[in-house]
């Protein structure tokens, strides 16, 4: 495989979410919402697709008008090092960081829209909430971001997100992929991929681009007016060919097989013993 290395997804989440105003996609409320977005960083800590670690981070761009707005947060039963912060004058009741394997948390938001700002990157009376989360690979899907599958005797990643409960007319909404290494190829290769489907009313921006300069691939999808809960994307990341390992039951044939034939060669063998004897 070829590995790059990791930066943060923090990092790119903070960056590109002032400039572009994004927001959140695991609110229950989306009153009080005027943009979001939301980013996976895949990283891999080993040499298999099996090694999968998936960062998640969301933004939620509050408007200003000084309102308060109860939700409730929602993560995936295999999350760990998950934390919740606010920004720009924007306050709430919720822990900073989240109990690894909890699944909801809810708390009241607050912007007094008090925030001002010099430059045009964030408007004057606007707040930020952020969110954010990790979880290995697998065991499923519901439990993590990825799991583990052998396709065509191939090793293949699954991914499947952007799921949201969050429907707001009149914002967009923007998903931002970055997969550790180069992923541009079609399946037909190792170290390709294969787009499964998303909404059909959301649009790609980036196809799986390979930049080599931060050695990450990348896929975007956006939908201009948030009136869909889930993208849903499901793509697969195609590895190395995997070596066939019999089933449980096909071993025991294997060791019965191999007995009898020890045996058999056991009594050609006294036979023979006693036929020079």
């Amino acid at each position: 495989m070829k590995i790059a290395p990791t930066r943060s997804v923090r990092n790119w989440a903070v960056g590109f979410g002032v400039a572009a105003l994004v927001a959140w996609p695991e609110l229950a409320n989306a009153g009080f919402i005027f943009e979001r977005d939301s980013y996976y960083q895949i990283d891999f800590s080993g040499s298999g697709l099996g090694t999968a670690v998936t960062s998640y981070f969301a933004n939620a761009f509050l408007p200003s008008g000084g309102d308060s707005f109860g939700t409730t947060l929602t993560f995936k039963p295999g999350s760990y090092d998950g934390f919740i912060g606010t920004h720009y004058g924007a306050t709430s009741s919720f822990p900073s960081s989240i109990p690894a394997g909890q699944t909801s948390v809810y708390g009241i938001v607050t912007n007094p829209g008090t925030f001002t700002n010099p430059t045009t990157a964030f408007p004057n009376g606007y707040g930020l909430l952020q969110f954010g989360y990790v979880t290995n690979n697998g065991p499923d899907l519901t439990s993590s971001w990825t799991e583990s599958l052998v396709i065509g005797g191939r090793e293949v990643l699954h991914f499947r997100g952007g799921g949201s409960g969050l429907v707001d007319a009149g914002g967009k909404f923007t998903d931002t992929i970055y997969i550790q290494g180069n992923w541009a190829d079609n399946a037909a290769v190792q170290n390709g991929h294969q787009l499964n489907g998303f909404d059909p009313s959301f649009t790609v921006g980036k196809n799986f681009v390979y930049y080599p300069t931060i050695g990450y691939t990348i896929l975007t999808l956006s939908n201009p007016n948030m009136q869909v809960a889930s993208p849903n994307i499901d793509f697969y990341l195609f590895g190395d060919t995997v070596s066939a390992v019999p089933e449980p039951s096909t071993w025991a044939m294997m060791v019965l097989g191999f007995a009898g034939i020890g045996f058999m060669a056991y009594r050609r063998k006294n036979k023979a013993d006693l036929a020079a004897a």
